[in-house]
């Protein structure tokens, strides 16, 4: 490949990028990291001592970055161990760290997406805040890569809807078992990828429900499916439904609103909710939401 090719996609351009600061820079660990509620996660790193890999997640409340996007601490510290604010912090309990770089990096509408970061566990006076032209425009470069790619993949994803029409229960034309797990697995590997969260819903209606009864209840199910999420009807009064990218509150949300909409209606149902952990990815999600969701029902007996 030429040495003036373009990056085929975020993950490329971010290894690449790590790889060339870790040469400018030296510092034993470079990341690019997703902040996601309470979670700080782990999309790329260039680690050289600190036993950190793609995936890992951290406590963003626990980290510099945080601190440092707040503007507590400098995007450059080459002695960190100077600065109040990262001296409270507790991953400086847990990890050693003499010198840091942070720069945020941006979603589409300004918000935070996540840092680019850097820790070595020695000060390190070589870099200067001369230096931090450079890391911003590396950041936003990387963001606009990231941002533009976003956008792909929302496009994507709703072409791959598209494509699961075949794998539709007749019924209640929601996917069936074998569109769930397709669907599942490409939001999966759009989680592991972007850090995106997601949320699992598993509801069972009554048992005396007949074809008619499921099918309008579906209907109602529908009013609370995001735009870029799906239902899908795994047995015959059993479903699930997924948001994705959406957060544990927003979940808790949607599953009160769920519920008052039906207990209104005077339809019985039963219904959990799980948020999927970055360290474990959806299965267990599911089987969290299904664990509530019988709990609710085995309370009502």
């Amino acid at each position: 490949m030429s040495q003036f090719a373009a990056y085929s996609d975020f993950s490329t351009a971010s290894k690449s990028v790590l790889a060339f600061l870790h040469a400018r820079f030296g510092f034993k660990l470079w990341m690019v990291t997703r902040t996601e509620g309470d979670d700080w996660i782990v999309l790329d790193a260039n680690d050289h001592g600190y036993g950190v890999a793609p995936g890992n997640v951290f406590s963003w409340a626990d980290s510099f970055c945080s601190r440092m996007v707040l503007g507590k601490g400098p995007c450059i510290a080459p002695a960190s161990q100077s600065i109040p604010a990262y001296v409270a912090a507790p991953i400086g309990q847990q990890v050693p760290i003499g010198a840091y770089i942070g720069i945020p990096l941006e979603d589409a509408d300004g918000g935070l997406f996540g840092t680019l970061c850097a820790i070595d566990p020695e000060p390190q006076f070589a870099i200067t805040e001369n230096d931090l032209p450079l890391l911003r425009v590396t950041g936003r470069m990387l963001a606009s890569i990231l941002v533009a790619e976003l956008k792909l993949s929302a496009i994507e994803r709703n072409k791959s809807f598209s494509a699961l029409k075949e794998l539709i229960d007749p019924a209640t034309k929601v996917l069936n078992a074998n569109g769930w797990e397709q669907l599942v697995e490409a939001e999966e590997n759009r989680c592991v990828k972007y850090g995106h969260p997601a949320q699992i819903f598993a509801i069972e209606m009554a048992d005396n429900f007949d074809v008619s009864n499921i099918t309008a209840a579906v209907e109602r199910l529908k009013i609370f499916l995001p735009e870029d999420g799906a239902i899908a009807r795994l047995a015959a009064n059993e479903f699930l439904m997924i948001a994705p990218e959406s957060s544990t509150s927003d979940g808790q949300q949607r599953l009160e609103a769920i519920r008052k909409h039906f207990r209104d209606a005077g339809i019985p149902m039963a219904i959990g909710v799980a948020s999927r952990d970055p360290r474990l990815g959806m299965g267990p999600a599911i089987a969290a939401a299904r664990q509530m969701q019988q709990a609710e029902i085995e309370a009502r007996v």
